[in-house]
């Protein structure tokens, strides 16, 4: 789903409001996927021979989503769409015919816990792992209210077929929240607002060198300090208003494109503001005479204030093939195609970040999925791996 359009702004910012079920204004109340579906990003991407909204995010099956309007659509490539704000923060495009047509709590009830993937309950305890005999099976998207919780364990109640319920301990509930398999309705969501901005000034095109004395807008002086003190490119001068950079950086040259982008973020849950520094390092090609296009990202780093240590996604160390740019539209790291490739790379990505929702956030930024032709064919290159 592509569109021409003119570039938009190098500064996006996503603002959301944090919300849980319980006492709600009417227009505060999430409505929810129908079914897993995958949605366009709304930050147009600018690419070599076009502009697009690439597919960046992957929703699962009674994903929360925030909408202002509900009856507001916008028309895509003759594709009818809502934009929304995920339960994760994220600002995206979804298939009107995708978004429920009136709020969870009217129309699956004030459930607390939703499996966004299949799973297995015991429905006796103590059970610490289901076996044959003590076991029922929850589909993705059942919703589930919780009953009660006694020695570790918490009891849930929901509507198959029949009421039924079943048991799970505190622990591996939390592994499961945090793993993106089961949504927590009675916790905040979106939890963080996030604005993030492009660092033109030390950002390089496709087979230039990060290096020299760079000058700096009096206003990008503390933007460009944070990033640069997060990844050791070099030192400020304020009274002159320049970046130098220190000799031996190794960002740029043949063959790679380099982006600084700082993500400035609120904890709504405690006020709490830090910042988040990154560099995207692209695979791109150049062609007498052409514009350079950017292939696929080799690696991304994430560098907060409120850590020590940088979290460096990489392509090869999660497996993504590299030569999917034509099926994609725009460069990746992630490529999500199916619904098992959404659940383990958010396992992994929850479990290097440290943060379910931040998590989710950052698979929006690196993630591309293949055109629907291409992910409908099931010995296509856009399933041939696994995550």
């Amino acid at each position: 789903m592509m569109l021409l359009s003119k570039i938009i702004s190098s500064s996006l910012a996503v603002v959301v409001t944090f919300t849980c079920f319980k006492g709600l204004s009417e227009e505060d109340k999430p409505y929810y996927t129908r079914n897993h579906t995958w949605a366009l990003g709304t930050e147009i991407k600018e690419t070599q021979d076009r502009n697009i909204y690439p597919r960046n995010a992957f929703l699962p099956s009674r994903y929360l989503l925030y909408i202002d309007d509900r009856n507001k659509t916008h028309t895509i490539s003759g594709d009818v769409f809502v934009r929304a704000i995920t339960q994760d923060g994220v600002s995206v495009y979804v298939l009107d015919k995708h978004v429920s047509k009136y709020p969870f709590a009217e129309s699956v009830g004030s459930h607390e816990i939703v499996f966004n993937s299949a799973y297995e309950l015991c429905n006796i305890k103590p059970c610490d792992t289901p076996k044959e005999g003590n076991i029922f099976p929850v589909s993705r998207g059942d919703a589930f209210n919780i009953i009660g919780s006694e020695a570790g364990y918490i009891e849930i109640a929901g509507i198959q077929e029949e009421p039924v319920r079943g048991y799970v301990t505190s622990s591996r509930l939390d592994e499961l929240r945090d793993h993106g398999l089961v949504t927590r309705t009675d916790h905040r969501h979106p939890r963080y607002k996030i604005k993030k901005t492009k660092i033109h000034t030390i950002s390089v095109t496709c087979g230039k060198v990060l290096e020299g004395t760079l000058q700096i807008d009096h206003d990008k002086l503390d933007d460009v300090q944070f990033v640069a003190e997060s990844f050791d490119l070099g030192n400020i001068d304020y009274d002159d208003k320049q970046l130098v950079i220190a000799d031996g950086q190794d960002y740029g040259g043949d063959g790679q494109s380099i982006d600084f982008f700082l993500y400035s973020v609120l904890d709504t849950a405690s006020q709490e503001t830090f910042n988040v520094a990154a560099v995207y390092k692209t695979k791109c090609e150049k062609e007498d005479f052409q514009k350079p296009k950017n292939l696929f990202y080799e690696n991304v780093t994430f560098k907060s204030s409120r850590r020590d240590l940088p979290v460096k996604l990489d392509i090869k160390e999660f497996g993504t093939r590299e030569d999917l740019r034509e099926e994609t539209g725009a460069p990746y790291l992630i490529s999500i195609n199916e619904y098992s490739h959404f659940e383990a790379v958010m396992k992994k990505l929850s479990k290097k970040i440290g943060d379910r929702t931040l998590a989710g956030f950052a698979l929006s930024e690196i993630n591309v999925s293949c055109r629907f032709s291409e992910r409908q064919k099931r010995l296509g290159k856009c399933r041939s791996y696994s995550y």
